[in-house]
């Protein structure tokens, strides 16, 4: 502080030392006067007793220790006016670094938002999940008892609470049922985590003692806005979830979204209410009837944990849980066989630190992007050193007034921290423009990532952090593309500067070999960019290409929520026969099917079998199981392979029977020949098969097909089936809205999220390949660019500098074509050095790439040549019109130059 006090009062001290000084030389003068010398004689030796007035003047403005900042002052001022001077080249500059820097400003505010900003809640340091580690599915799924029995056994000192996983439900609040997401959590959750509400009350636990008896709901202050325009008579309003009332007792603070970032919820709902509001998500069952109230249950785990504890007292509480766990394992699993006890015993608990929440987005997308990272930043310095090549380019212009300065006696330091302010004044406006580039950039990047959806529950805005960050990669950025020229405009020594920058017989400064080597980095760079995005594009493509394993061209899914309604499971058969018929009377319709979660959909089923005979290891036993009605492999294109299909015969009261998936058959019998076998999911042989289909990737394209077994819905009467499928003759697009319009017919209550064909169902599920395919290629089209100019604008200065030469060679015979090759050449030895260098970066670069791509290897030689390829020819293209220019000189004009 004092000395930027010293530095604001620098003309009041300026003055003060005027007057000292003139005070000391009059003083001085006047004795020497008293001693007989004359006035003149008098001041020339006070003046050589002070040692020179101007050398004074500046060791004391030097002892004050803001001569660095005066400097760095004047710097800004003189960069400041050739900024000015030279519109279009700060312009052009300014612009690079606007996509450079807001590019990688973009990328980074979503990194920081999806993987490394805290939750806003209370101490987010202290927030742990107790998880379940040591098994083949790590997970932190619990069941009501043990959370009860743990929070008996932690007592009041640590807080413990209880949360389900977020899930869509239907509530009515105006004339049509909407969409919501909804979070069953415990009474004690909202006061662990430290949250209160905006208006009304948050949960206490209180509401949460009997099951089905605390009707009451808690809205997110987002939805509160949206839904309700911000009413504080909100409270105490009722409104209906799957059929039954729920009243508003709160609104939530503003902020507060949820534990699960990327995922927003509506309304907090008391976790006894699970049997009311239908959640089924992200639960297994062991030994227990998932149709009852699953709190009451011990064997259906579907709660995650989470208590407050210091890092310290960490590690004494989690072995107090791990060794009540361990009891309770030991008593569930004395009755079994060893190989489920050995398994059992595997388990155990930990402590996971959870500051920043939960989050599917982050696990999906975390090498997404680390991957965009690594891209923008290989953007950035091409960027960096199509600048420098520029800037060098402007340096050798300046190298005679350089070498005049340096014959003045400025030192080689100075002058370099005086370019590099010129380059650091310029990264600061490409980065004031940056961070507009940014916002706009990550919000485009996030609404591709949450496409179609009504809202974007993850917040990327400007905050201290992202300026913080762009101020950084701005500063990094000037002194990166500014030290090579300064340090080229420096070297020099005087006498080379002052009698001019050509220099025709040594042919080094024509040639720029500095300028070249940054041009074939950029070529490098550019390279590892362009087989990025031909990797992720080739990925995309044979994802596209994937056969599913059912026709999807011409085949239509409608997702419906019959719970919602309010449909009893007596009901069910009939509701099923009515939707159907009244679907398949659509014209255009040719036959309608429906399954318990449709194909794609996102949601899943498994189980545990047993083969009379056959042993399997613990894990290696499930499959996953799907209930239809008959037709529906005929409707969706799934081929059968042997035996006979479902049929109005396999009802209740006959033999169970199944189909299965070859991959089930092969996995368990190692035959497809199983038309007979019986299997069960206990002792009993329950299940008989009747037939064997194709294998289908029923939950979406990037997954293998599952083993599959599937039910008949005629035989198990009590199952909510969530998915109608449509096959159709022409157009999907064209019958869309007559699917719709046939099931409100049958009931308009009947919630509808989603009418699609499958194929556009498919291709939203691929969000992650298109979006670093778009991205990528933009990447890769911007730094090929970018590295196109830099070769142009160095080839063409070099070009500028021989002119002289070009012009005796021509007027010694040599044809324009031989001239227009010798600048062709210099430029396809630079490209091709550049794609040398890049090859082989390529090589452990592009590994890091390999769990991103599908059916194509990150180091497939295709790609790599057909990138080289279209680098060399950029650059065969942005090198041709200075070959040209230079093969159109005049020798005459050239020499009378000279």
């Amino acid at each position: 502080m004092n000395l930027l006090w010293r530095f604001l009062r620098k003309k009041s001290l300026d003055r003060d030392l005027e007057r000292e000084l003139q005070f000391h030389l009059d003083a001085h003068v006047a004795d020497l006067t008293r001693a007989g010398l004359t006035r003149e004689d008098a001041l020339r030796e006070a003046r050589l007793a002070l040692g020179g007035l101007e050398q004074a003047r500046e060791n004391t403005r030097d002892a004050r220790g803001t001569r660095w900042l005066e400097d760095f002052v004047h710097d800004t001022r003189f960069a400041w006016r050739g900024m000015v001077r030279s519109p279009g080249v700060t312009a052009a500059i300014a612009l690079t670094l606007a996509i450079g820097i807001g590019a990688t400003t973009a990328v980074w505010s979503i990194s920081d938002a999806l993987m490394r900003r805290s939750l806003p809640i209370d101490r987010p340091g202290e927030l742990y999940a107790i998880q379940r580690v040591g098994i083949d599915d790590d997970n932190y799924r619990m069941s009501y008892p043990r959370f009860q029995r743990f929070r008996t056994d932690l007592g009041d000192s640590v807080p413990l609470a209880a949360m389900a996983a977020i899930a869509p439900v239907y509530a009515r609040i105006g004339e049509q049922p909407e969409q919501l997401q909804m979070q069953l959590v415990s009474g004690e959750w909202f006061k662990l985590l430290g949250i209160g509400a905006a208006t009304g009350r948050v949960l206490s636990p209180a509401d949460n003692r009997t099951p089905g008896d605390q009707p009451v709901v808690v809205l997110s202050h987002a939805f509160w806005t949206r839904r309700f325009a911000s009413d504080p008579a909100i409270v105490g309003r009722a409104f209906a979830v799957h059929g039954h009332s729920f009243s508003v007792i709160g609104v939530a603070e503003p902020g507060f979204r949820g534990l699960t970032v990327g995922q927003s919820v509506d309304i907090w709902i008391p976790v006894m209410m699970q049997h009311q509001v239908g959640h089924r998500t992200d639960a297994y069952s062991s030994d227990a009837d998932t149709e009852q109230p699953w709190v009451t249950q011990d064997g259906i785990h579907w709660l995650t944990l989470l208590l407050r504890s210091t890092a310290s007292a960490s590690a004494t509480l989690g072995r107090r849980l791990e060794a009540r766990f361990r009891i309770e394992q030991q008593e569930e699993f004395a009755t079994r066989d060893s190989a489920s006890r050995a398994r059992a015993m595997r388990e155990r608990l930990v402590l996971e630190p959870r500051p920043r929440g939960f989050s599917p987005l982050r696990e999906s997308f975390g090498e997404p992007l680390r991957l965009l990272m690594a891209g923008v930043g290989l953007l950035l310095l091409i960027a960096c050193g199509n600048i420098a090549g520029l800037l060098m380019a402007r340096g050798a212009a300046r190298r005679h007034e350089v070498a005049i300065r340096v014959s003045l006696g400025a030192r080689r330091g100075r002058l370099v921290r005086q370019m590099l302010t010129e380059s650091v004044l310029l990264a600061m406006l490409g980065g004031a423009f940056g961070i507009l580039v940014s916002q706009w950039s990550a919000s485009a990047i996030v609404r591709g990532v949450y496409s179609g959806a009504r809202t974007v529950p993850l917040a990327v805005s400007i905050d201290g952090g992202v300026l913080a960050f762009a101020a950084a990669v701005t500063v990094l950025t000037g002194l990166l593309f500014g030290i090579a020229p300064a340090w080229q405009a420096t070297r020099a020594g005087v006498h080379e500067g002052v009698r001019g920058i050509r220099d025709s017989s040594g042919g080094r400064i024509h040639r720029v070999p500095l300028g070249r080597a940054l041009v074939a980095a950029q070529i490098a760079l550019s390279l590892l960019l362009v087989v990025s995005a031909g990797l992720t594009m080739r990925t995309l493509a044979n994802v596209l290409g994937i056969e599913p394993g059912y026709e999807e061209s011409r085949l239509i899914s409608a997702r419906l929520d019959i719970r919602a309604a309010g449909y009893r499971h007596e009901q069910l058969p009939s509701i099923y026969d009515r939707l159907q018929r009244e679907v398949g009377a659509v014209p255009g319709v040719k036959s309608v099917s429906m399954s318990l979660y449709g194909l794609a959909g996102g949601m899943r089923r498994t189980t545990n079998y047993t083969i009379p005979g056959r042993r399997f290891e613990p894990g290696n036993n499930g499959g996953q199981e799907i209930h239809v009605t008959p037709g529906f492999f005929s409707t969706v294109g799934i081929r059968l392979l042997k035996g006979r299909n479902f049929g109005e015969t396999d009802r209740v009261g006959t033999p169970s029977v199944v189909i299965v998936s070859e991959s089930w058959a092969r996995h368990f019998f190692g035959t497809l020949d199983v038309i007979g076998a019986r299997f069960g999911h206990g002792t009993r042989p329950e299940f008989e098969i009747i037939g064997v289909v194709s294998d289908a990737r029923v939950n979406g394209l990037r997954e293998r097909p599952q083993r599959l077994v599937y039910y008949p819905i005629a035989q198990g009467p009590q199952e909510y089936l969530s998915s109608l499928e449509a096959r159709v003759d022409g157009p999907p697009s064209s019958i869309l809205a007559g699917i719709r319009a046939a099931i409100t017919r049958v009931d308009a209550t009947i919630p509808v999220a989603q009418v699609r064909s499958m194929r556009e169902v498919l291709e939203r599920q691929l969000w992650r390949e298109r979006l670093l395919a778009r991205l990528a290629g933009a990447f890769g089209g911007i730094g090929l660019l970018i590295a196109a100019i830099g070769l142009y604008g160095v080839v063409a200065y070099s070009a500028s500098r021989r002119r002289a030469e070009m012009g005796v060679r021509l007027a010694l015979g040599a044809s324009p074509g031989r001239v227009r090759w010798l600048v062709l050449g210099d430029s396809l030895l630079t490209v091709l050095a550049g794609l040398a260098i890049g090859a082989a970066l390529s090589f452990p670069v592009m590994g890091v790439t390999r769990n991103l791509l599908v059916d194509v290897s990150p180091h497939d030689p295709f790609t790599l040549g057909l990138a080289a390829l279209l680098l060399l020819g950029v650059g065969l293209v942005a090198s041709f019109v200075p070959a040209w220019r230079a093969s159109r000189i005049d020798p005459a004009t050239a020499l009378r130059a000279e």
